[in-house]
């Protein structure tokens, strides 16, 4: 299998830019973008654009004209409606000759059946990898990756156990929990390179991947924050992470979504220990290079403090 051309779905998001930079980096590959028609996202002039609102008719019009190879979707589909965009461009892919799609899963677990269980909103995920299951063949093959938290993205969001502002860290239960997290230009690179290389397309064919920047404990990272930030002083606030589940699930039930985020916290964080997956990491294949934690963790704080 060679991969020429691919279409990007969610360019503009969190995670798209990356994965986008990754691609035109690599100088292998033609590549257009997805883009809503009142998105005022904007993309490099070697990029193709092509307008849709995601319903089939508009997908089948542009992959049936524009040919592609791979189809990458970063599309967030937790959103409201965004799970059914993201199965009518599956659709549209089986249809029109794609060979690879890479849905948008890059981040927990999701087949493990506890971690879908606890996050309820990760059901578009397992519906979309349940339908390429349905179609895949000879010609048409997926790769799902899953990334953990995002580590740069999660810090600057106040996600990844850390309140920059506040100058607040998070302890849940006693912090000797492993768990895995991979920076956005990891996750970038990762694309690029499974894309870009006949054996690496078929080592990873038609099965879920595992990739991570780093995979540690919450005490090894509040002393990593701590040497990333020398003279600061940090306060650590300790979390139950059991106690957390109960309330954020009762809360995500009476219909507070945003409950989820702190369910997303409890899978990471928590006792259950359903964070980690170094054991079957797929770095060595795709070329990863190690990564150093202070200095990611340097560098995700540094744009928060100016």
């Amino acid at each position: 299998m060679s991969i020429k051309s691919v279409l990007l779905a969610g360019a503009g998001g969190n995670l798209g830019p990356a994965i986008l930079n990754e691609l035109i980096a690599a100088k292998k590959f033609e590549i257009s973008v997805l883009s809503r028609p009142e998105s005022k996202s904007t993309f490099p002039p070697s990029v193709t654009v092509h307008k849709t609102d995601y319903s089939p008719a508009s997908l089948n019009a542009i992959l049936s004209t524009s040919k592609f190879d791979a189809v990458v979707s970063t599309l967030s589909v937790v959103s409201p409606g965004v799970g059914a965009s993201q199965i009518n461009l599956i659709d549209a892919a089986k249809a029109n000759g794609v060979k690879r799609f890479i849905p948008s899963e890059f981040g927990s677990d999701t087949i493990n059946s506890q971690v879908a269980t606890v996050v309820p909103i990760f059901g578009p995920k397992l519906n979309a990898v349940a339908h390429l299951r349905s179609l895949e063949s000879d010609e048409f093959t997926w790769t799902a990756i899953i990334t953990g938290a995002f580590l740069d993205w999660g810090i600057r969001v106040n996600f990844l156990a850390v309140d920059n502002k506040a100058k607040k860290l998070f302890k849940w239960d006693d912090g000797s929990v492993p768990f895995s997290l991979t920076n956005l230009l990891t996750v970038g690179k990762a694309v690029a390179s499974l894309l870009g290389d006949s054996s690496k397309l078929s080592a990873t064919s038609n099965k879920y991947i595992y990739i991570a920047s780093h995979t540690i404990t919450l005490n090894q990272y509040i002393e990593a924050v701590k040497k990333a930030t020398p003279g600061q002083e940090w306060t650590i606030e300790e979390v139950d992470s059991e106690a957390t589940l109960k309330k954020a699930s009762e809360e995500f039930k009476a219909g507070n979504h945003f409950a989820a985020y702190d369910l997303l916290k409890v899978i990471t964080f928590g006792k259950r220990q359903l964070g980690a997956y170094d054991n079957r990491l797929s770095n060595e294949l795709l070329g990863l290079e190690k990564e150093d934690l202070v200095s990611d963790i340097k560098a995700a704080l540094t744009p928060a403090t100016k």
